[in-house]
């Protein structure tokens, strides 16, 4: 009988390695490290979605009846884009996973708190373009260059969470698992495309476009003390 039972068993294992199906289920998702990986995401996606709405208002702002700056600062980001998109791709798929995360959250926290922080100066000192050219030439570059590589870092971590990380943990379970994670980032993504330009918009009309700048870069500096926590670790 046993061993009538034990050949049932192995006919069943012969029969699901040639349908492909894995002979033991997977283990199943550990709640918390979805939920981190989702509200990372959010943080991150949060924050460059703020600063890609309120850079050009800032650019204008320091510059009144002019386009210049926002110009000169879209050309800086579409081309850097464009030149070290496809370099970054390559460079995340021959890196490991979690040194990836790791330079992507500090390259992406450290540049918006630093552009952050260089609108907030140029924003507090309105009198700096007339009185110091070479200084207020300096604090934009460091904008356009910090905000540049924060992009750039975005860009590093959409490929590593939709295309990598979602795949990873979702490797043998059915595909409605990837579906649904896949579905949940897509919607974190268009939610805060939706609510963080609302939100800044809030702030620039009811305080001041300088405390839109000060919030910005204090939501940086919060992102990257959580995101380097145990917590999402």
């Amino acid at each position: 009988m046993e061993n009538a039972t034990e050949a049932v068993r192995i006919a069943q294992q012969d029969e699901k390695r040639e349908l492909g199906q894995p002979q033991n289920p997977p283990p199943p998702l550990r709640r918390r490290f979805v939920i981190s990986l989702y509200f990372g995401y959010f943080l991150a996606r949060w924050g460059a979605r703020t600063w890609e709405f309120s850079v050009a208002l800032y650019m204008i702002y320091l510059w009144p009846n002019s386009l210049l700056l926002a110009a000169i600062y879209g050309a800086i980001e579409s081309g850097s884009s464009a030149i070290f998109g496809p370099i970054v791709g390559q460079w995340i798929e021959g890196l490991d996973y979690v040194k990836v995360l790791r330079l992507w959250l500090l390259c992406q926290n450290l540049s918006y708190i630093i552009a952050g922080g260089a609108v907030i100066k140029l924003l507090l000192d309105y009198d700096l373009k007339p009185r110091n050219i070479p200084d207020f030439a300096t604090l934009v570059a460091l904008t356009n260059v910090a905000g540049a590589i924060g992009v750039l870092s975005t860009l590093g971590g959409t490929i590593l969470i939709e295309r990598d990380w979602a795949v990873v943990m979702s490797e043998g379970h059915p595909p409605a698992v990837l579906t649904r994670m896949n579905s949940v980032i897509r919607g974190i993504d268009l939610s805060s495309k939706l609510l963080s330009p609302v939100t800044t918009g809030l702030i620039i009309s009811f305080v001041s476009l300088k405390a839109s700048a000060i919030t910005f870069a204090f939501w940086a500096t919060i992102t990257a003390w959580v995101e380097s926590g145990p917590s999402l670790a």
